[in-house]
């Protein structure tokens, strides 16, 4: 079995694209697509259902993708925990991350400081402990949790988020109730941010009007302050819309708050980088 091959079908898989794939591996996509067809005649079946330039993935290649995806996992973990066990620590690590995102550039920093060889990948997907490669998920939730390996890092409130041009930006206060009429920006249904909100809207009655579904955060801020629309966030950081063309309103009505988490993954092997990393998360002054 051709590892390069496996390696290359979940690049295609993960990345959903033979051209982003090819990209991304610094390869032709005919080379990429001839290291498919490798594969599936050693498996003798097709992983993919080819239909107008798309590769999706049939049961078979589910199949494969899940069995392949453990044992990667597994292998990988036997590859760390043997590496530390013979004075070999990994500086690298995985993070994936949802609405929570905003904190991982200064954390990330921050921790450089501290260990300069540490090196990241950082990935923008719904997190999911599932997730059986990244060291930590960072995650948004509208309550707190009480579960093993999760670590509450804080919690904030959440204020609508409007253009100064608004008709609402007069004024200090906002009862979410009195918002019904009003258009609403809201995130991608991956994005945890999206039941966050919607849990808020129909608490305070209602189902928002919503035009949008916004799958990036800038992209959203910028409609925000075109007074395309509102939506409910935490308080902007770092952000060079903030004070000329958005203002944030607290909610006079309802609690809206977010508990931000840092979730271990125990699929992972958590290397003495890693271990590092929680600490210095756990005591960060966020």
């Amino acid at each position: 079995m051709n590892y390069n091959n496996i390696k290359n079908f979940h690049t295609v898989v993960e990345l959903k694209s033979l051209v982003a794939a090819a990209k991304y591996l610094h390869i032709s996509q005919p080379a990429l697509s001839k290291s498919i067809k490798n594969l599936e005649e050693e498996l003798c079946c097709q992983l993919f259902t080819h239909a107008k330039n798309k590769m999706q993935l049939n049961e078979n290649g589910q199949k494969y993708y899940d069995f392949t995806k453990k044992y990667f996992s597994l292998h990988q973990k036997l590859v760390d925990e043997l590496r530390t066990s013979n004075g070999i620590n990994s500086s690298h690590l995985q993070i994936s991350f949802g609405s929570a995102g905003n904190i991982i550039p200064l954390l990330t920093h921050d921790f450089k400081q501290l260990y300069p060889q540490s090196t990241f990948t950082l990935r923008t997907k719904v997190p999911n402990i599932i997730d059986t490669n990244s060291h930590f998920i960072f995650t948004a939730t509208r309550e707190e949790l009480i579960s093993p390996h999760y670590y509450l890092l804080f919690r904030e409130p959440l204020y609508l988020t409007l253009s100064v041009e608004n008709h609402l930006a007069k004024y200090k206060t906002l009862p979410l109730a009195n918002l019904s009429e009003e258009t609403f920006l809201l995130p991608n249904p991956a994005n945890d941010m999206y039941a966050i909100q919607l849990h808020y809207y129909k608490m305070a009655g209602f189902t928002p009007h919503s035009e949008n579904i916004i799958e990036k955060n800038n992209v959203l801020l910028t409609l925000i302050a075109l007074n395309m629309g509102v939506t409910l966030m935490p308080t902007l950081h770092n952000s060079a819309l903030t004070e000329q063309q958005l203002t944030q309103i607290p909610i006079s009505d309802i609690p809206c708050w977010r508990y931000v988490y840092l979730i271990e993954n125990t699929n992972v092997y958590q290397t003495n980088m890693a271990q590092a990393f929680k600490r210095f998360c756990l005591s960060y002054k966020y």
